[in-house]
């Protein structure tokens, strides 16, 4: 019995650094383990803060629409982080202005009048026989634009009293054609210039 007990202990002694070893490197993985699970979980808690925070984040676009006649007219637009190629598309159309206090400004020039002028613009004369751009009634006097000194003589002996009147009150139009045509109808009236009459002259 005692021979048994001398050998065990034996045993055990010969092998007391391979287990003391063997513990060195057990505590090591687990605490390895628990700090790279920690490290991922707080790196998770990271990217869902930075992917929070980026989500949240907006670009403001400022379109000045410009048009060939009447006021400019502002057009606003909000995209997220999530949305720059929407804001790549649109922006590869249009002159970009400046930027200012995170809002991008770009302008659009649009071959059309103002939708201001579709709505309210009306052609007139005024008192001086000066064919006149205003929005709304002329008796407002909201001057836009004038645009040449009428023959009143000329325009009262050639056109009927009901045409003129509706002169002195205001022509609607509602596109660039009715624009156009009214504009060409009563410049064969126009005041021409000395320089004018001589070339008609010649």
């Amino acid at each position: 019995m005692a021979g048994w007990v001398k050998r065990l202990r034996q045993k055990l002694r010969n092998r007391r650094p391979a287990l003391i070893l063997a513990s060195f490197i057990v505590l090591a993985l687990t605490v390895g383990v628990r700090w790279y699970a920690s490290d991922r979980s707080d790196q998770a808690d990271h990217n869902q803060e930075a992917a929070a925070v980026l989500a949240a984040q907006k670009l403001e676009m400022v379109i000045q629409n410009r048009y060939l006649l009447g006021p400019m007219v502002e057009e606003r637009r909000t995209f997220s982080t999530k949305e720059m190629d929407q804001f790549h598309e649109l922006a590869k159309n249009l002159t970009f202005i400046k930027e200012e206090q995170g809002k991008y400004i770009f302008e659009r020039k649009v071959d059309d009048l103002s939708p201001v002028l579709k709505e309210k613009g009306v052609i007139g004369v005024d008192r001086n026989g000066m064919l006149t751009l205003y929005e709304g009634d002329p008796k407002e006097n909201n001057v836009i634009q004038t645009f040449f000194q009428i023959d009143l003589e000329r325009l009262e002996t050639s056109l009927p009293a009901e045409e003129i009147n509706q002169l002195q009150q205001g022509i609607h139009f509602s596109s660039l054609a009715e624009f156009n045509s009214i504009l060409s109808t009563y410049g064969e009236y126009a005041v021409m210039s000395h320089d004018e009459e001589e070339r008609e002259i010649r």
